[in-house]
C-alpha cells in the first residue's frame, strides 16, 4: 500500500509537537483538586464487576459522578465487553436502547445512530475526547471503556451532530504488573489472539507502560467476507516530578476484507414495486471478491498534566490521526434492480484516500469558593485541522448479477483518478464551563464555547468550491437537585452546531458539502442509586435540528427541521448479590417539520425506530463456583427505508445467551467465555441508514479464553 505518511513519522510529529502546543488544548479525567499526580489517571469510577460506571468524563471538561451529570451518559466497561465477547462497536452498543446501528456491513466499519440521529464520521467519534475519522474498523483490544454521550455536546466537542458522541477511552499503564493473553474464535472459522501487557518500572516506578498486540484472521457469517487484521498499540507515561505527568500513546491497525453490498431504496428500477430483500438472506454475498475495503489507521497522541497546587491543574493534549483507505467496492447500480432480482453491477472506485486530523485541547481546571459557593471551573482553547484527500470516483457498469443467485463479474481496470485535497476543515475555539455547588442539595453548571470554523472544499483541480467561516456560540446549562444523596433530579438546555452533510455520489450535486446546521435541546431527568450497586436513569428530551435530504430533482439540499421528542430509561449494575443487569427502553417520536417538500412533511426520518429496548442479565451460579450464565433480549421497532415512508423494515426481538467460567489451568488464572448471538437464528434488518437495508447477523457463536501470567 502506497502510504504518504508512515506511522513512525506520525508518532514523531505528535511527540515533537507537544512543546509547541503547551499553550493549546488538553482534556483530563481526574478531579482538579487532586494534589499529586500519582492519583491523576483514574478509571472514571468504573465498577467492572457490576458493569456500572459510577463516574464519567465525556460529557464535560471535569469528571463528574453520574448523579451529578445533567445529561444522559452511558458507559460500557471493559468487563461487559469481555463477557459478551464483543468484537465491534455495534456488539457493545446493542446494550443501549437509544443507539441503533448505522453502518454495520461485514467488511466495512461500524457507525451508530443515537436518539434517531446519524453521527458524523468526522466529528461524532472521539479517542480520549479528541477527534478522528471513523472510517475504519476500530480495534477493541486497547480500549478500557466506551462512553456514549447522548444529545447535544457542542460545548465539549464543537461542531457535532445532535444525537451525541461516542468516546473511546484507552487502556492506561497499570500499577501492578499485567500480562494477559486472550485467544478468541467464532463458528465461521475466524480466530485471533491478543496480548495485553502493563506495569511500571524505574527507581521510583516513574515510568509506566501498557502494550496491546493483536492479530486476527477474520471470517464472518458471509463466507466470502474474510481477511486479515493486525493491530499494535502502546500507552506510556512518565512522572517527571510529583506535580508533572507526561503521556504518549500510539495505535496502528491494518485491515482488509471484501465488502458486503446491501439493497437500497434507490436500487430498484423505475416501475418496479420496492420490496424487502428478505429472501436473499443475511448470509448471501451480493458483492464481489475484488471489492475489498483495505484500511491503514494510525492514531497517536501526547499529553502533559501539571498540578499547579492542590486546587488547580493545567492539561494539554495533542492528537494526530492518519487514515488511509481504498474504496473499490462493488454495488447495485441505482435504478437497475428488477423484480426477479436481476441488477447491474457497478463499483465505487476511488483509491488512495486519506483523512488526516490534528486536534489539540488545553484546559486550566480548578476549584475555589465565593461566598460559600463552590466552583469547579474549566477554561481553555481547542483547535482542529482536518485534511481530506480523494479522487473523483469511477462508477462504471461492470456486468450483471442477481440478489438471489449472485454471479462474479470482472473488477475495474486502471489506477483510478489521482487523489487530491478535497476539503480542509479547521476550527479554533475558546470555552469556559463552571460547575457550581450551592449546597448538598443544589448544584448547577453553565458553559459557553465560541468556535470559529474555516471550512474549504476543492474540486479535482484544487480550485475552491465553497468556504464557510461563520463563527458560532454554543451555550449549555443545567441544574441538579438532590432531595436525598442517592437521588438526582435535573434539567438542562444546550445549543449546538454541526458540519453540513456531503452530497452522496448518486445525486446531481455529488460530493458538495453543505453549510453547518444549528440545533437545540431541552432535557429533564432523574437518576437514582436504587440498589447499592446499580444506577437507574430516566430522561425526557426534545431535539430540534436542521434537515438535509435528496429532493425530487435529485439534489442534496437543506430544507426544514427534524424534531425528535422522546424518553428513555436505563438501569445498570448489580441488582442483587451475584446478579448484574444492563438494560433500558427508549420511546421516540421523530418527525420532519417546516419543510417545503410535502412528500416528507410530518414523516419519520430514515433509520429512526419509535421503540427500542434491551435487557441483559448476568448471574453467578452458586452451585458451581466460577460459573456465570447470561442472557439478553434486544428489541427494535420498525424503521423507515425512505424519507417519504413508503417502505419500512419490520421490528424484531433478538435473544442472546452467554456463559463464562473462571478457573485455573496450569496454575494460571483463566476465564473461558462463550456468547451465542441471535439464538433463534431470526432474519431481521438492523439498519436502514441512508436507505440501505442492512441485515443483522444470523445465529453466531463467539468464544474466548483469557489467561493471566
Amino acid at each position: 500500500m502506497n502510504r504518504r505518511l508512515n506511522p513512525l513519522a506520525a508518532a514523531l510529529a505528535a511527540a515533537f509537537a507537544i512543546p509547541a502546543v503547551c499553550h493549546l488544548p488538553a482534556f483530563g479525567q481526574a478531579s482538579p483538586n487532586e494534589a499529586t499526580l500519582p492519583e491523576v489517571r483514574v478509571t472514571a469510577g468504573a465498577d467492572n464487576q457490576s458493569y456500572r460506571a459510577i463516574r464519567q468524563g465525556s460529557s464535560g471538561f471535569v469528571e463528574k459522578s453520574q448523579l451529578d451529570t445533567p445529561f444522559q451518559v452511558n458507559v460500557f466497561t471493559e468487563q461487559l465487553m469481555k463477557d459478551q465477547v464483543s468484537r465491534s462497536l455495534v456488539d457493545v452498543t446493542k446494550n443501549d436502547p437509544a443507539v441503533v446501528p448505522s453502518n454495520a456491513m461485514p467488511g466495512y466499519y461500524d457507525g451508530v445512530n443515537i436518539r434517531g440521529f446519524e453521527l458524523n464520521n468526522w466529528s461524532g467519534y472521539r479517542r480520549e475526547g479528541l477527534m478522528f475519522a471513523n472510517q475504519a474498523s476500530q480495534p477493541m483490544e486497547n480500549k478500557e471503556r466506551i462512553e456514549i454521550v447522548k444529545g447535544l455536546s457542542a460545548l465539549r466537542y464543537g461542531f457535532t451532530n445532535p444525537g451525541g458522541i461516542v468516546n473511546w477511552v484507552l487502556k492506561k499503564p497499570t500499577a501492578k504488573p499485567l500480562a494477559d493473553l486472550t485467544v478468541h474464535a467464532n463458528e465461521f472459522g475466524g480466530v485471533g489472539t491478543h496480548a495485553d501487557l502493563g506495569g511500571r518500572f524505574g527507581n521510583e516506578r516513574q515510568l509506566g507502560y501498557r502494550i496491546n498486540l493483536a492479530a486476527e484472521r477474520e471470517r464472518t457469517h458471509i463466507k466470502e467476507v474474510e481477511g486479515n487484521r493486525r493491530m499494535a498499540s502502546g500507552y506510556f507515561d512518565w512522572r517527571l516530578s510529583r506535580d508533572l505527568l507526561a503521556e504518549f500513546e500510539i495505535e496502528h491497525q491494518e485491515r482488509s476484507l471484501p465488502q458486503q453490498v446491501n439493497v437500497s431504496f434507490n436500487s430498484f428500477a423505475p416501475g418496479v414495486a420496492r420490496f424487502l430483500p428478505t429472501a436473499a438472506g443475511a448470509t448471501t454475498f451480493l458483492g464481489q471478491t475484488w471489492g475489498t475495503y483495505p484500511t491503514e489507521m494510525t492514531n497517536t497522541s501526547a499529553r502533559l498534566m501539571w498540578s499547579l497546587n492542590n486546587a488547580w491543574m493545567l492539561r494539554t493534549a495533542v492528537q494526530y490521526s492518519d487514515l488511509w483507505r481504498d474504496q473499490q467496492s462493488a454495488g447495485i447500480r441505482a435504478g437497475s434492480l428488477q423484480a426477479n432480482g436481476d441488477f447491474q453491477v457497478t463499483t465505487f472506485y476511488s483509491p488512495d484516500q486519506t483523512r488526516r486530523a490534528l486536534t489539540t485541547e488545553t484546559a486550566l481546571e480548578g476549584n475555589f469558593e465565593t461566598g460559600g459557593i463552590k466552583h469547579e471551573l474549566a477554561v481553555g482553547i481547542a483547535t482542529m485541522d482536518h485534511k481530506v484527500r480523494f479522487g473523483d470516483s469511477l462508477t462504471p457498469v461492470l456486468g450483471a448479477s442477481n440478489i438471489f443467485a449472485p454471479m462474479a463479474v470482472p473488477g475495474p481496470i486502471g489506477p483510478g483518478l489521482p487523489s487530491t485535497m478535497r476539503s480542509r476543515n479547521r476550527e479554533s475555539a475558546l470555552f469556559a464551563a463552571d460547575y457550581v455547588t450551592l449546597n448538598p442539595q443544589w448544584s448547577a453548571f453553565v458553559g459557553l464555547r465560541h468556535t470559529r470554523p474555516d471550512y474549504i472544499t476543492f474540486d479535482n483541480t484544487q480550485m475552491q468550491t465553497a468556504v464557510y467561516d461563520k463563527a458560532a456560540n454554543t451555550p449549555s446549562a443545567g441544574v441538579v437537585f438532590k432531595p436525598v444523596p442517592s437521588v438526582s433530579l435535573y434539567a438542562s438546555y444546550a445549543e449546538g452546531i454541526e458540519q453540513g452533510g456531503t452530497a452522496p455520489a448518486t445525486v446531481s450535486n455529488r460530493n458538495e458539502v453543505q453549510p453547518p446546521l444549528e440545533s437545540k435541546q431541552l432535557e429533564i431527568g432523574i437518576k437514582s442509586e436504587v440498589f447499592a450497586g446499580a444506577t437507574l436513569s430516566a430522561a425526557a428530551f426534545k431535539i430540534d435540528k436542521g434537515l438535509e435530504y435528496v429532493n425530487g430533482a435529485n439534489v442534496y439540499v437543506q430544507d426544514g427541521r427534524q424534531v425528535h421528542t422522546g424518553a428513555e430509561l436505563s438501569l445498570s449494575g448489580e441488582i442483587a448479590r451475584g446478579l448484574r443487569l444492563v438494560g433500558g427502553v427508549m420511546w421516540l417520536d421523530p418527525r420532519v417539520e417546516r419543510t417545503s417538500n410535502t412528500a416528507i412533511l410530518g414523516k419519520r426520518p430514515v433509520n429512526a425506530a419509535r421503540r427500542q429496548a434491551s435487557l441483559y442479565l448476568d448471574a453467578d451460579v452458586s452451585a458451581v463456583p466460577g460459573l456465570a450464565l447470561s442472557g439478553g433480549l434486544f428489541h427494535s421497532g420498525a424503521k423507515a427505508v425512505d424519507a417519504a415512508n413508503t417502505l419500512f423494515v419490520p421490528g424484531y426481538t433478538r435473544f442472546d445467551l452467554g456463559a463464562r467460567y473462571a478457573t485455573r489451568i496450569a496454575g494460571k488464572a483463566t476465564v473461558l467465555r462463550a456468547y451465542l448471538e441471535n439464538v433463534t437464528d431470526k432474519t431481521y434488518f438492523n439498519s436502514t441508514s441512508f436507505g440501505s437495508m442492512q441485515f443483522g447477523s444470523p445465529r453466531a457463536l463467539r468464544i474466548s479464553a483469557s489467561t493471566s501470567f
